[in-house]
């Protein structure tokens, strides 16, 4: 599985998203693969990533504040391209209800390791 990682530094308050890298370790460590984009502000540049790439996964870490930035990239995203949407984070862990968006595929809430793996091999066997 191809996963494409979406987060900002504002998220992560000028720090390295570790959450993301420990997510995208797992997978990794699963045989997957992963890729991030940082600062998604070029809808150019998301779509030479997403044409490179070509994910299976848009996994967007969001929290308060900048989620409805993510939530419209998704929006547009979708429009063009087929793929599965996730949302994690703060955000998605303490308000759930955004999947109510109808971009919006899955949530993960709290620690997503396990469940992005999971996802994975479900998709491998299922075909979803």
């Amino acid at each position: 599985m191809r996963v494409l990682f979406f987060t900002d530094l504002v998220s992560h308050f000028g720090f390295e998203p570790l959450g993301v890298m420990y997510l995208s370790a797992a997978l990794r460590q699963a045989s997957h693969e992963t890729r991030l984009v940082m600062n998604p502000g070029d809808m150019a540049h998301v779509r030479r990533q997403l044409a490179d790439f070509q994910p299976q996964v848009l996994a967007f870490s969001i929290t308060t504040g900048v989620h409805h930035r993510f939530i419209a990239l998704n929006r547009a995203i979708k429009k063009e391209y087929s793929a599965l949407s996730i949302f994690g984070g703060p955000h998605a862990t303490f308000f759930p209800e955004i999947i109510e968006d109808e971009s919006i595929d899955c949530v993960c809430r709290g620690e997503g390791e396990r469940a992005l793996v999971e996802l994975g091999e479900w998709k491998a066997r299922y075909g979803l």
